[in-house]
């Protein structure tokens, strides 16, 4: 039995007398040729009759050219066969691998691209033409930017990469490194305005960039995820996710008005009950009667106040019942004129013989109140006017579908108010 070192010297002589013996059976079979070849045309020359000076010289140039023929065929036929044997099967690996390269670019879900060393686009999938919706005759050989339809594109005539922009695009910037320095670029999300059907818009794009080397060149394997909507609906579960922040923190804020409403409320009940008691024992005719009565009047309304805390809290109900719109707002003009500034001037313009309306008198405030405020807004600094109108109007079908509450309402006469502003 032969040990390791010896089974490996043995086969690194079988493998030189291996090497040895083709170029041995080479110059053998070479010589073999020749002496056969050269054998025969003797024997020929032999079996013919006397030739002639000149059939005699043509027979020496034959006997000369018999060993030229196996030297031309084994060193200089069959070496140019070998190689343009080689270079068919190499063109057809090439052939191979870029059947292959466009089978990947063609059945990929997402965007892909094949760019040069120049950044021109030298191939591209049919799902990069719908993100950018352009025929394959607008992105194939053309820069990156142009093809894709970059807004900076269109900035230069020479296109891509001589806009100021360009300097600190990231897409440029993956490109040049996997070129440059063979460096893969993986998830890289961008936000480029893009031309797309001749208008300009906004998308989220997911990059990732591999090197590759095809036909001795340098290219650049890009894929293209369009994630604008992935990106959309993050927003709006972000956007939901602060919604349910904020009426937690409204419940929370509820939750404490309404504590303290009701301990307001209760001593509010103390003031108001000592004040009506006042009023009974003071005499019709004394000083004093008209401050306890405008104290009377202000914990009535600071009592409204509570009810409505307690009613946004959910610890109270409103109260239905009938109201005129005319006298409350009359009742509100001065502290209404408090919240518009004062180069703006208030008009009022009632109707006649207004109806009462059934509703809470605190809401029905709070509703004027709000649409003061947004006048006064509207107008600003400037000089204006808001207007305050009350009326009567019959409202058809027609009409009240085109209301926010049509769906809830007949058709009838309705009270209504209305306040205009010139801002």
């Amino acid at each position: 039995m032969l040990g390791t070192g010896h089974r490996t010297s043995a086969l690194k002589s079988i493998e030189r007398t291996n090497g040895t013996g083709s170029v041995r059976r080479l110059f053998l079979a070479l010589g073999c040729s020749i002496f056969v070849g050269e054998l025969l045309v003797m024997l020929v020359i032999d079996a013919l009759p006397p030739l002639s000076r000149w059939s005699k010289a043509l027979l020496d140039s034959t006997m000369l050219s018999i060993p030229v023929f196996p030297i031309l065929y084994f060193f200089v036929f069959r070496p140019m066969m070998i190689h343009l044997t080689e270079r068919r099967r190499a063109e057809e690996a090439l052939q191979i691998e870029k059947d292959n390269l466009k089978a990947v670019l063609a059945s990929s879900p997402i965007g892909m691209l094949l760019v040069d060393e120049e950044t021109m686009i030298a191939d591209a999938n049919s799902v990069i033409e719908k993100i950018v919706s352009k025929t394959p005759g607008e992105i194939m050989n053309h820069l990156v930017g142009n093809g894709l339809g970059c807004v900076h594109s269109l900035e230069n005539e020479k296109g891509c990469g001589y806009a100021q922009a360009c300097a600190t695009c990231q897409l440029r910037k993956a490109l040049r490194q996997a070129l440059t320095f063979g460096i893969s670029v993986h998830g890289l999300e961008l936000q480029p305005t893009l031309v797309i059907n001749s208008r300009e818009r906004r998308r989220w794009l997911r990059v990732s960039a591999k090197p590759v080397l095809l036909n001795g060149r340098k290219h650049v394997v890009v894929a293209v995820d369009d994630i604008t909507e992935l990106k959309q609906a993050e927003e709006e579960r972000l956007q939901f996710e602060r919604q349910i922040q904020h009426t937690q923190k409204l419940e929370s804020l509820g939750v404490l008005s309404g504590g303290i409403a009701h301990d307001f409320n209760n001593i509010l009940m103390a003031v108001l009950g000592n004040a009506e008691l006042a009023l009974n024992e003071i005499s019709p005719n004394s000083a004093a009667r008209e401050n306890i009565t405008q104290i009377t009047s202000a914990a009535h309304r600071a009592a409204e106040l509570c009810r409505e805390m307690m009613a946004y809290s959910g610890k109270a109900t409103f109260v239905k019942e009938p109201v005129d719109l005319r006298r409350l707002i009359e009742e509100m003009v001065h502290l209404l004129k408090t919240l518009v500034s004062k180069k703006t001037t208030m008009n009022l313009n009632f109707s006649n013989d207004l109806p009462c309306v059934q509703g809470d008198p605190s809401q029905l405030r709070q509703i004027v109140m709000n649409l003061i405020i947004n006048a006064s807004e509207a107008i600003g600094d400037a000089s204006g006017v808001i207007t305050i109108s009350t009326g009567v109007q019959y409202c058809n079908e027609d009409y009240l579908r085109s209301t926010e509450l049509g769906a809830n309402l007949t058709q009838d006469s309705y009270v209504y108010i209305e306040v205009s502003d010139t801002g």
